[in-house]
């Protein structure tokens, strides 16, 4: 979703997060709606770990396959 007026008038489906470590608050929240689209809240921290185990900015593109 590109705008945030975009989220007015949905109804929320489901909420995933997944659990910080130790006693640390949930890190990455998910809220998809009944119209089948979704929207993410990443907290800073969380953003700098998944850039830092997925190898960061410096990863090449992963190739895509073509099925003829």
């Amino acid at each position: 979703m590109s705008e945030k007026l975009q989220l007015v008038g949905k109804t929320i489906s489901g909420i995933i997060a997944t659990a910080g470590e130790g006693d640390n608050p949930h890190r990455i929240w998910m809220l998809q709606f009944t119209d089948g689209t979704h929207v993410e809240f990443v907290s800073p921290s969380a953003r700098r770990r998944l850039i830092r185990e997925t190898g960061g900015h410096n990863r090449l593109p992963r190739a895509h396959s073509q099925v003829a």
